[in-house]
């Protein structure tokens, strides 16, 4: 039986895309941060009403952000691999939820 393998100028590719991919995610989170104290701010009086709502979007969304771009960081690198190395990926998946 002979692997089926790309190229290593198309591994590249993939990689490269899942590595920024995995970094997009990660450079999304301050944004979401900025995002809650707009809504916040623009309900003016409202506002602290709406802040068990806007905190528990920014922690759901920041919690699913932080699982994609651990995958993304995961499938890069592991791309063109021909078995997953399981202590990497137990590295790439020991990060902490922070509240």
């Amino acid at each position: 039986m002979t692997d089926v393998r790309m190229t290593d100028a198309a591994a590249r590719i993939v990689t490269t895309r899942f590595e920024e991919l995995s970094a997009e995610f990660t450079n999304t989170v301050p944004s979401l941060v900025a995002v809650s104290a707009q809504l916040n701010l623009a309900a003016g009086e409202f506002g602290s009403d709406l802040g068990p709502g806007t905190g528990a979007f920014e922690i759901s969304w920041r919690e699913a952000f932080r699982v994609c771009g651990t995958t993304a960081a995961i499938i890069a690198g592991n791309t063109n691999q021909m078995s997953v190395d399981l202590s990497r990926l137990d590295r790439d998946a020991s990060t902490e939820i922070h509240f």
